[in-house]
C-alpha cells in the first residue's frame, strides 16, 4: 500500500511539473475575452474572463471579474462548477495530453466576483446551472486565441437544450419523462472541419428517439441536421439540428424546454461568421420561456438548435 501510495504522488508531481513547464513555454501576460448569449426567459448573459499567463512561475489566473450578477431563475452556477469548466478549457488547450489530477490542475487558478453569476451565493437557484455553466469555456477560449490561436475552437452553441414532458397517456396514466437532452454545433477548429450537433464542453449525447417514443408516447416527425447553420469561415462551425414532435394523447401537456441563443448565434473567430441562431415553435409560433408550458393534443413542437461559430476568414 505504502509502494502504491508513492507511485501515485509520483505521477501527480510528475504532472504538476508537466503543467508548469507547458505554461512557462507561453508570453507572460492579459489576455481578455467576452460571450454574450441570451437564456431561457430572453434573460442575456454576459461572461468575461481575462487569462494572467505568469511564465515564470507556470501559473495562469482565469478572472471572471466584469461577468453578469445573479440571476432570478436557476441559472447561477457555483463557483466549484465554474472552476471545472475553466480549467478543462485551459487544459484542452495548453497540455492535453497530460492526465487530469491534483498535479495537472492545480498551476490553473479560477477567481470570480463573490455572487456573480459563475460563483453565485445561498439562496441564488441554481437547478438550470448548466444554462450557463457550459458557456464558462466560450470567454476563456477566446482569450487564450490571443496566446495559442492555432489550439482553440470558436463559439460552439454551448449548453444542450434539455427537453422535460409532463402528461397522461391514451388511457389516462399519467407520465413524466426523464430530461432528455439535444445538442446544437461545435464551434469550428483551426485546422479541422466542424463537428455538427455535438457538444462542447460536457460531451452530452442524445437519447435514441427509439427509446423515447418507447417509453413514452411521443411521436417525432423529423430529427436531422439543420443544414448551413454553422457559421461561414475557412472552417464552417457545425450545424444545429432540427427536431420535432407531438405527444399521442387525447389530454393536456406539459412542456418544459431550456434554449439558448435564440436572439443571437455563437461567435466566429479570427473573422469568421456566427452561427445561426435557434429557434422554438409550438404549431408554427415563437415561443421562449423558462416555465411550463401548457399544451393541447396535437400540438407540435419543433426545436432548431444554434449552429457553431465559423474559424476563420473564409476562403
Amino acid at each position: 500500500m505504502r509502494s502504491r501510495r508513492f507511485h501515485c504522488r509520483k505521477h501527480i508531481a510528475a504532472h504538476h511539473q508537466a503543467s508548469r513547464k507547458a505554461i512557462r513555454k507561453l508570453p507572460s501576460g492579459v489576455s481578455h475575452g467576452e460571450s454574450k448569449f441570451d437564456t431561457p426567459g430572453g434573460e442575456v448573459v454576459t461572461l468575461r474572463a481575462s487569462i494572467t499567463v505568469d511564465a515564470d512561475a507556470g501559473e495562469i489566473v482565469v478572472d471572471f471579474a466584469g461577468s453578469s450578477g445573479p440571476s432570478k431563475t436557476g441559472i447561477n452556477v457555483v463557483m466549484n462548477y465554474t472552476h471545472a469548466y475553466a480549467a478543462l478549457a485551459v487544459r484542452a488547450c495548453l497540455n492535453p495530453e497530460v492526465p487530469n489530477n491534483h498535479g495537472s490542475l492545480a498551476p490553473i487558478k479560477v477567481v470570480a466576483p463573490k455572487g456573480c453569476i459563475v460563483n453565485c451565493d445561498y439562496p441564488a437557484p441554481v437547478n438550470a446551472r448548466h444554462v450557463v455553466g457550459m458557456w464558462v469555456p466560450m470567454p476563456i477560449l477566446k482569450a487564450l486565441y490571443q496566446v495559442m490561436p492555432m489550439r482553440v475552437i470558436a463559439e460552439g452553441a454551448g449548453a444542450v437544450w434539455t427537453v422535460q414532458i409532463q402528461g397522461s397517456r391514451a388511457d389516462g396514466e399519467s407520465f413524466t419523462s426523464s430530461v432528455f437532452n439535444y445538442s446544437g454545433g461545435m464551434g469550428a477548429r483551426a485546422r479541422k472541419p466542424r463537428l455538427d450537433a455535438t457538444c462542447f464542453p460536457a460531451g452530452v449525447s442524445a437519447v435514441p428517439i427509439e427509446i423515447l417514443e418507447a417509453a413514452m408516447p411521443i411521436v417525432f416527425g423529423q430529427k436531422m441536421l439543420r443544414k448551413g447553420s454553422g457559421g461561414a469561415g475557412a472552417f464552417r462551425g457545425g450545424d444545429g439540428q432540427v427536431i420535432s414532435f407531438r405527444m399521442n394523447t387525447e389530454h393536456p401537456w406539459i412542456l418544459n424546454v431550456s434554449p439558448v441563443c435564440l436572439i443571437e448565434g455563437p461567435d466566429g473567430l479570427a473573422g469568421a461568421a456566427r452561427g445561426l441562431a435557434g429557434s422554438c415553435l409550438i404549431n408554427g409560433k415563437a415561443f421562449s420561456d423558462s416555465k411550463k408550458i401548457a399544451m393541447s393534443p396535437g400540438d407540435w413542437v419543433v426545436l432548431e438548435t444554434p449552429g457553431g461559430g465559423g474559424y476563420g476568414k473564409p476562403l
